[in-house]
């Protein structure tokens, strides 16, 4: 989870503690181990991202928890792309293989993958 934070995203987490559960990653800034006996968490947090096998899948949730997001490569949609896609037709973009914050508008929609 953090080497793809680090790898993907040239940042890191800010200070607080990961759960893991069936369902997902989860982030908290507060310490829940010890609440963990008396206590059955159905959210221990933001859900950050999902893991399956060595397989890292990151939520936009992600973005609010981390330490710098200046670094962090910002996948801006136009009108002309946002239509497009609403139209099934496959929108132009300019980018790079790796993650991106999916923008539209004012802010972050999503988190997505590019891979040519």
């Amino acid at each position: 989870m953090e080497r793809f934070v680090s790898k993907y995203l040239k940042t890191k987490l800010k200070d607080g503690f990961l759960y893991l559960s069936k369902d997902g990653v989860y982030f908290n800034q507060k310490n829940l181990g010890p609440l963990a006996d008396y206590f059955y968490f159905v959210h221990a947090g933001m859900r950050i991202g999902t893991i399956k096998g060595n397989s890292f899948t990151p939520t936009h949730h992600l973005f609010w928890c981390l330490e710098n997001t200046e670094n962090i490569s910002v996948l801006q949609l136009s009108l002309e792309q946002w239509t497009a896609i609403q139209n099934n037709k496959k929108p132009v973009f300019e980018v790079t293989d790796g993650y991106y914050a999916l923008s539209y508008g004012r802010g972050v929609v999503g988190v997505c993958s590019v891979e040519k």
